[in-house]
């Protein structure tokens, strides 16, 4: 895993045949420079991006070693909350917001019986809960407001629903 332009990670060849020859698959994600011998080779970032270094020998076998990213996990703030709902349309409306990961966003309610969550603001970071009007009174619920990456990596909310 990558973290910064400018980080530097060396590559060992430790099979193969005579020369080995090494290449990524995107120039502009970073750049990789063979040693003198040719068996090892440094893989410098010049963007934080995935990427996939590939080394051959002289007979055209090849091995790809990938390039990941670390990003900060995915959150949703707050992570927890309270809402009381008043049987009468509108009801009050909860925004979520989602931290690291990688945007867009998508954002879902666990039980959409209780209410539905409605994506909003730049790649989609903040989630708008707004519970389902016309639930009896007397109930106390728990509900979870549910944000997805564009990597599928999840990361979720509890909220407390209750109607007097």
């Amino acid at each position: 895993y990558v973290t910064s332009p400018v980080e530097q990670i060396d590559f060992k060849s430790t099979s193969g045949q005579h020369t080995m020859t090494w290449d990524v698959a995107s120039s502009t994600a970073g750049t990789i420079t063979p040693t003198a011998t040719t068996r090892d080779a440094i893989y410098t970032v010049t963007a934080l991006a995935e990427n996939t270094v590939i080394v051959f020998d002289d007979e055209g076998h090849a091995a790809y070693a990938p390039i990941y990213v670390n990003l900060a996990a995915l959150s949703v703030a707050p992570s927890s909350a309270s809402i009381t709902t008043t049987g009468a349309t509108p009801e009050p409306t909860r925004r979520f917001t989602a931290a690291g990961g990688t945007a867009p966003y998508s954002w879902s309610a666990f039980d959409q019986g209780l209410g539905a969550v409605t994506a909003s603001g730049t790649n989609n970071i903040n989630g708008d809960y707004v519970p389902t009007a016309g639930l009896a009174s007397g109930y106390t619920n728990t509900q979870y407001v549910i944000v997805v990456d564009s990597r599928g990596v999840t990361a979720q909310a509890t909220i407390t629903q209750k109607r007097p």
